[in-house]
């Protein structure tokens, strides 16, 4: 069979061609690769938030506690430490302190500083409080360690206050006494829903005589 031979390219068909390899070229070569974004529009690397702890020590910090003789500032004060921590109402007359309630009364009164320490006072409640408020209200006076030892109403029979014996071994080593908390209604008859005074006194350590209102 005869075979009909192939023409071959036309000088003007190959610089066609070529024309259009030279000016397709650069249009290919950035398809195929991405160009760089200018300086101006570059985006920053994303920040690497950590979450790693600080490295921990092998020693531990020292633990704060409290000093092993701190000093007195109410029952049991020296005369100095307590006038740095209370003030004296001028208006009412030697031995009140304030603050002074909406009944006329100060918060302390019939204080005395005569002696080495602060240890004869009356602390007036206002309004008057239940059993139990008063008694953390006395316990405000003492060292934190104070515990109860009694709490008896006086006269059993019909009583006309209830008196509060407590200790602190902070107060044992200073004052070298227990402290009397005799708790006083507004009335004659003791009302252990209703406290308006409480008179604080020394009280010995080894026992003392019977517990009295007065």
């Amino acid at each position: 069979m005869y075979s009909r031979p192939t023409p071959a390219p036309s000088p003007r068909r190959v610089a066609t061609g070529l024309l259009a390899v030279c000016c397709l070229g650069p249009l290919l070569t950035a398809c195929g690769s991405r160009a760089p974004l200018p300086s101006s529009t570059q985006v920053a690397p994303k920040a690497t938030t950590t979450t790693s702890l600080p490295p921990s020590s092998s020693s531990s910090p020292p633990s704060s506690s409290p000093p092993a003789n701190p000093p007195l500032v109410d029952w049991g004060a020296r005369p100095s430490q307590w006038a740095a921590n209370h003030h004296p109402d001028p208006l009412t007359g030697p031995g009140n302190w304030w603050p002074r309630y909406a009944n006329g009364l100060d918060e302390y009164t019939k204080v005395s500083l005569s002696g080495p320490r602060v240890v004869s006072y009356t602390l007036n409640l206002y309004p008057p409080m239940g059993f139990s408020v008063a008694l953390a209200r006395v316990r405000d006076e003492l060292p934190p360690a104070s515990t109860v030892l009694r709490a008896e109403p006086v006269p059993p029979a019909a009583p006309t206050c209830e008196a509060v014996v407590l200790r602190d071994p902070l107060l044992e080593r200073k004052v070298h006494s227990d402290v009397m908390a005799v708790m006083h209604s507004a009335a004659s008859a003791w009302n252990p829903a209703s406290v308006s005074s409480v008179s604080l006194s020394p009280y010995p350590v080894s026992g003392g005589p019977a517990l009295s209102c007065g």
